[in-house]
């Protein structure tokens, strides 16, 4: 069972100076971890982590992870901001945003950061042709099939539901409404629907009525 890195007793000492709630993180946690991510890929000179800003937020976060070594992954113009704060700049970010305001591609140069940082990778070392998408997945049986014949749900099984059917109806906000249909207490809440005087709007406003009834 994994134990926590703080106690009980350090933890009502803690509330004491800092009421709940609040997030409490492991240094040394994050740290060994950081170290741990570093050494696994040592094999690979020039690794880097790059973490997720949008992840946690968290100004001194980010800046333990920079003196670990970790750049930051950022995707808006606040997130660019933080990391700025925290003392990152030019490679030890990148910047990998869709939909890119001009705005925030100039701070980014301000920064010093490359603004197809990921895409340059991905057509530097031909990532999509390294790992091919799946192949298509073809819908239904094979022309001819007739797996389901006969089958109560399977389709050209029956001629369909007959006239007026509801099975499928929820709670008739968005049904197909025919005044012939109407029952006569359903009449009577259509013909009860105040009016505006645009009486070009009467029939719309009779529906919406009955609608909202049903819901």
């Amino acid at each position: 069972m994994k134990r926590p890195f703080v106690t009980l007793p350090q933890l009502q000492e803690i509330v004491k100076t800092y009421p709940p709630p609040f997030h409490l993180y492991d240094e040394k946690g994050i740290r060994e971890n950081a170290r741990a991510m570093k050494a696994a890929f040592a094999w690979n000179p020039g690794f880097k982590e790059y973490f997720a800003v949008k992840a946690t937020p968290t100004p001194a976060i980010l800046k333990l992870l920079r003196e670990e070594g970790c750049g930051v992954d950022c995707s808006s113009l606040t997130e660019l901001m933080l990391s700025d704060r925290c003392g990152f700049g030019g490679s030890e970010i990148m910047f990998s945003s869709n939909d890119t305001p001009a705005e925030e591609f100039a701070l980014a140069d301000r920064l010093g950061v490359k603004r197809q940082t990921l895409r340059n990778w991905k057509s530097k070392y031909k990532w999509d042709e390294a790992v091919p998408p799946p192949p298509k997945k073809k819908r239904g049986g094979q022309p001819g099939n007739k797996n389901s014949k006969g089958k109560k749900n399977a389709a050209g099984s029956h001629s369909g539901a007959p006239t007026g059917n509801k099975n499928a109806e929820k709670d008739g906000a968005y049904s197909a409404v025919f005044l012939d249909m109407l029952t006569d207490h359903e009449r009577e809440i259509v013909e009860k629907t105040p009016l505006e005087v645009r009486c070009a709007l009467e029939h719309e406003m009779k529906i919406l009525k009955f609608r909202e009834h049903k819901i």
